[in-house]
């Protein structure tokens, strides 16, 4: 009976935590999404974007954001997003942001990606990338 109640408390904590996370616009993991402005002004950052290329980047990656959320939208109850669909978008979104840059700066951009990929799975909670 006491361990009937136990389980019951631990799963009314859970969900009230989870609700608690959602509400305050978290994802799954704890964190909340990027906008497209955050990324478009991280990519500044690292390589400095001319005026034309801040404006394309915005629109690459606003498109890439459209076709992620629509790949989420449209999957079945119950199942996991298509992962494989959602890294090629990435990958084109890369290589059109990719054809806009001068010589130093896509070595600057390659650079930015190979970090981010590499903090990825360290600021989900998942421990280091595999770098096989």
């Amino acid at each position: 009976m006491l361990r009937n109640i136990l389980v019951l408390l631990v799963a009314v904590l859970t969900v009230t935590v989870t609700a608690q996370g959602m509400r305050q616009g978290k994802g799954r993991m704890g964190m909340r999404p990027v906008s497209v402005e955050d990324r478009v002004k991280h990519i500044n950052q690292a390589i400095g974007l001319n005026d034309a290329q801040y404006a394309a980047v915005t629109k690459i990656i606003e498109a890439s954001e459209k076709e992620v959320q629509e790949l989420r939208s449209s999957k079945q109850p119950g199942t996991q997003p298509n992962f494989e669909k959602m890294q090629q978008i990435r990958l084109d979104e890369q290589k059109k942001i990719s054809a806009l840059l001068t010589p130093e700066q896509l070595k600057l951009y390659e650079v930015f990606v190979e970090k981010n990929k590499r903090e990825r799975p360290l600021r989900r909670g998942r421990g280091p990338a595999n770098t096989n």
